[in-house]
């Protein structure tokens, strides 16, 4: 994809602090009509990155479009194209959320969308009427997304959206976002630690690590480029199992509980000699892979965790 064609592209985008560099290569674009998911533990830079392609943290190297603006020389005009809703925003805790909400779609919008907005994300009349620092934290994130969505915005950035909420108001979100995006046909990047989520909701997934951009793709493609055929778990009623039923090639332990070894295998052909060995008494489950067994399988749990 030329940066042209691509609603929000950030290019080679690097930040240094003193001698060391936290991102090294952020370069992800999203297309018109597209969810771009940015997924990596915290530290690896997915907010500096982000921030750099807005021009909201300045950049030491690389390029940032917003709608052909470059937001590093021209942070005013990128802003009126994009609706942001970053992870350390807060609005005045002292005003009530109807007059937050109807303030934006005078900047930035209509009227009718602030409303459509917010009944999609389910903000009634007693939510819009609380002042928004009496509201949960979860609450307040709702109406974040509200906000970046009120001005029916070409790009739409979120940086943590669904963190710290309960899972109705998860899927509201989503709901709401994806509706938005049908009808405005907006770019948007949407960053999370939640691995599922990127595989239910991203047209194209972009994974970070240690400050670089090390996946471009859809989530299926990331599954298929892992080599991981099949997901095997093995549970015992009485007590642990032994993490070396799964020492063979082809074979390997993605996680391990108290009754519960979960193997990710690449050859169905190493399977088969284990499951032998096992007591008969075990019980067995094999299913496919999903994009978060197979980052887990490269990063380990602790690129979830940070």
């Amino acid at each position: 994809m030329t940066p042209d064609l691509a609603s929000y592209s950030a290019q080679h985008l690097s930040r240094r602090y003193g001698d060391r560099t936290v991102v090294h290569d952020y370069t992800v674009e999203v297309e018109a009509g597209q969810v771009g998911v940015l997924v990596g533990p915290n530290g690896c830079g997915k907010t500096t990155g982000v921030e750099m392609s807005l021009g909201l943290r300045r950049s030491d190297g690389g390029r940032a479009l917003v709608c052909g603006h470059d937001a590093q020389r021209d942070r005013r005009a990128a802003g009126r194209h994009v609706g942001v809703a970053l992870q350390s925003a807060s609005l005045n805790q002292r005003v009530r959320v109807r007059e937050h909400l109807q303030f934006f779609g005078r900047l930035f919008g209509s009227r009718q969308q602030v409303d459509v907005v917010a009944a999609r994300l389910g903000l009634d009349e007693t939510v819009l009427s609380t002042l928004y620092g009496r509201l949960s934290g979860g609450q307040q994130r709702r109406v974040l997304t509200a906000v970046a969505l009120a001005g029916d915005p070409p790009v739409v950035v979120l940086d943590e959206p669904t963190s710290g909420v309960d899972v109705e108001s998860r899927l509201t979100l989503w709901d709401a976002l994806r509706a938005s995006q049908h009808a405005s046909g907006a770019a948007v990047l949407v960053t999370t630690h939640d691995l599922r989520e990127a595989e239910q909701h991203a047209d194209r997934v972009f994974v970070m690590r240690a400050g670089r951009i090390t996946y471009d793709g859809s989530p299926h493609g990331y599954v298929r480029a892992s080599g991981i055929a099949e997901i095997v778990s093995v549970r015992s009623p009485h007590g642990s199992l032994d993490r070396s039923v799964g020492a063979v090639p082809g074979v390997g332990v993605l996680r391990q509980g108290p009754r519960e070894l979960v193997l990710a295998v690449s050859d169905e052909r190493a399977i088969a000699p284990v499951l032998e060995r096992l007591p008969a008494d075990l019980e067995v489950q094999r299913r496919p892979p999903t994009f978060e067994d197979c980052y887990l399988a490269e990063h380990g749990l602790e690129a979830i965790e940070g």
